[in-house]
């Protein structure tokens, strides 16, 4: 009786598979990995490839999840972060060029002497010229220009108030932001120091201070206007993207109760004001 029971039960249940299979497949909900139109689903399939150690993989799912939902705070973050390490772009690059900045070097080329009118006091020939090329990684950073422009266009506009991304994430996020606008203020700088023609020096204190030839102009007074242009377009256009690293970089230290004297941070600042402290410019809002 027992086993005839048995029997009945296993006819019973195969028949029920069986029905269940014409109408709905009881296995529909298991996929393979990265097929999901879900950006959630394919955004955990991502953090398993990353765990896997397979950065490729997961920056393919993370592209389709933010097609899908390119509003994604999430997938934003994880996708700019994996961006980051596939080019070995980390904390101590930032480190290297904000020391750099900050006194650890000028360049080595051949002083000349023009007829230098400059944002200090006393003969810029006592001084070494300064390159914020020479810092340490700038050119391989230059050439992720694209990158760093990504980074800025998904992550500039996160609010961390209106968005329910974990702690590790949102420090994550003012990271990679800090790290952005910090390199992209140093580089706009460089530019458009070239650009004008103006020759940095590296003055006591570790300030950078400007110079322009006024033998390339007509006049005295033209070369002090180009002088005051390029403090004008640093200390009000430029720096604020630096201010801004600064903020984020503070926002993280207390999001992950840091230390308040945190190395980074330091180093950042000192870069700032290693930019800034020589420079007079009076700015106006717009």
């Amino acid at each position: 009786m027992l086993r005839s029971c048995s029997r009945s039960l296993c006819v019973a249940l195969a028949a029920g598979l069986l029905l269940a299979g014409c109408s709905d497949n009881l296995f529909s909900g298991f996929q393979d990995e990265g097929t999901s139109d879900d950006p959630k689903v394919l955004l955990a399939d991502a953090q398993a490839a990353l765990a896997q150690g397979d950065t490729t993989r997961a920056l393919d799912y993370l592209e389709r999840a933010h097609d899908l939902d390119p509003e994604d705070g999430e997938v934003r973050v994880m996708l700019v972060s994996t961006k980051f390490e596939m080019n070995d772009v980390d904390l101590l690059t930032i480190r290297e060029i904000g020391e750099y900045i900050a006194g650890g070097g000028a360049s080595a080329f051949a002083k000349t002497d023009p007829n230098y009118i400059c944002s200090f006091d006393g003969d810029p020939s006592n001084y070494e010229p300064f390159d914020f090329a020479a810092a340490p990684a700038f050119q391989r950073l230059v050439d992720l220009a694209a990158l760093f422009s990504e980074a800025e266009t998904l992550l500039g506009d996160l609010d961390l108030t209106q968005t329910d991304l974990s702690d590790n994430l949102q420090a994550r996020m003012l990271l990679i932001r800090a790290f952005t606008r910090a390199f992209q203020t140093v580089s706009a700088v460089d530019r458009e120091v070239k650009q004008l023609g103006i020759q940095p020096f590296r003055l006591p204190g570790n300030d950078i201070g400007v110079c322009f030839d006024a033998n390339q102009l007509n006049s005295i007074s033209d070369a002090q206007q180009r002088v005051e242009d390029i403090q004008e377009i640093v200390v009000c256009t430029l720096l604020p993207g630096y201010d801004q690293a600064m903020s984020d970089l503070r926002a993280r230290n207390e999001l992950l109760n840091g230390s308040p004297d945190n190395i980074i941070i330091d180093v950042m600042g000192d870069a700032l004001d290693a930019m800034r402290n020589s420079l007079d410019a009076t700015c106006t809002a717009s």
